[in-house]
């Protein structure tokens, strides 16, 4: 995969390629990761992600490493290049997404989330919940209101049947 900062300049010292393989190094293990076993795997000086976290081992700096380690991740995205040739990227997109799987948290690549079954119906079900809640957020601007709802409703249509065909009783 090709990594990249999602917010340029966000991470100057560490290169996004290197901190995305790292988690995914990290990530072998369990099969997920969680910003508290990058901040474990990042205590290490020679971590390649060590330096990307505020070391002072007070109780308040750990829980501020755990909310660095969600900004790292959520940070992270993928970019496809079409060719060596042509090297012109499609849009970015996220490397690591939020899964909740019965009581275990965590992060997964993107890939994985969206070659597995249950992994990707949970995905499906969390952005129709995101779209309903955008929709009821932005719906009220009356200047978008016509327009969003042109274009969202048969995105919220086309969800909502995935949600109606959905056979995993767990999501």
């Amino acid at each position: 995969m090709v990594y990249q900062w999602r917010t340029e300049g966000f991470y100057n010292c560490v290169s996004a390629q290197d901190a995305g393989e790292e988690i995914e190094r990290c990530m072998a293990a369990d099969g997920h990761i969680t910003p508290e076993s990058i901040v474990d795997k990042a205590r290490i000086k020679s971590s390649v992600l060590h330096s990307l976290f505020e070391w002072d081992n007070t109780q308040a700096a750990k829980l501020y490493r755990i909310e660095q380690a969600r900004a790292l991740i959520r940070n992270i995205v993928t970019v496809t290049v079409f060719s060596e040739v042509k090297a012109d990227p499609i849009a970015p997109v996220r490397a690591f997404v939020h899964i909740v799987d019965g009581t275990v948290k965590g992060y997964k690549t993107i890939s994985t989330v969206i070659n597995s079954p249950h992994d990707y119906n949970y995905m499906m079900i969390c952005a129709c919940q995101e779209l309903i809640a955008f929709t009821r957020k932005y719906g009220l601007l009356s200047q978008l209101g016509g327009k969003m709802s042109a274009r969202i409703n048969p995105l919220i249509t086309a969800i909502d049947e995935f949600l109606k065909n959905n056979d995993d009783p767990e999501v």
